[in-house]
């Protein structure tokens, strides 16, 4: 993507993005905001979410649903990698977050591709890249279909809602 000086950077925005990548932030965030107003934090000093202990309150074979299914296996064939840093400074595409084997990790995943968007250390005009981001929202959305199911996520599901 190219930024043109003559039009509106919001406009360019608009016209370049993929409107999956502004929902996969969006929903990102919400379950973000839910998990801290909910009780989803990582220890009682930070207001960080507690992805792990959240993770965990699923059955157990939640993460197995999306392995070989064709739009979520991007996420366990092709894992996002992870910028890293040499000793000269530069920075390079070094290694891949594991694949996912658990519920924490698939989430470890899906926060990964968020972290690599959302820190501007990769395009969304990638055929991969937006893959992992329609990957990683459907991972979302059915958490979110499993929270509504369940008392133990009452407080995550009034929170993402309110």
């Amino acid at each position: 993507m190219i930024f043109s000086a003559g039009e509106p950077l919001r406009d360019q925005f608009l016209k370049y993005q993929s409107q999956d990548w502004f929902y996969f932030f969006a929903l990102f965030g919400r379950f973000e905001y839910a998990m801290k107003r909910g009780g989803f934090l990582r220890d009682q000093d930070l207001v960080e979410p507690a992805w792990w202990t959240f993770a965990n309150e699923f059955d157990q074979g939640f993460w197995a649903r999306f392995e070989r299914r064709g739009a979520t296996a991007i996420l366990f064939c092709d894992p996002p990698r992870i910028l890293e840093r040499c000793c000269s400074g530069s920075v390079f595409w070094a290694s891949t977050v594991s694949r996912p084997s658990c519920n924490r990790s698939l989430f470890d995943v899906v926060k990964a591709v968020r972290n690599n968007m959302f820190h501007g250390d990769k395009t969304t005009d990638g055929r991969r890249d937006n893959a992992l981001i329609r990957a990683s929202t459907k991972v979302l959305e059915e958490a979110w279909e499993v929270t509504g199911h369940e008392s133990k996520f009452k407080c995550f599901q009034e929170c993402f809602m309110g």
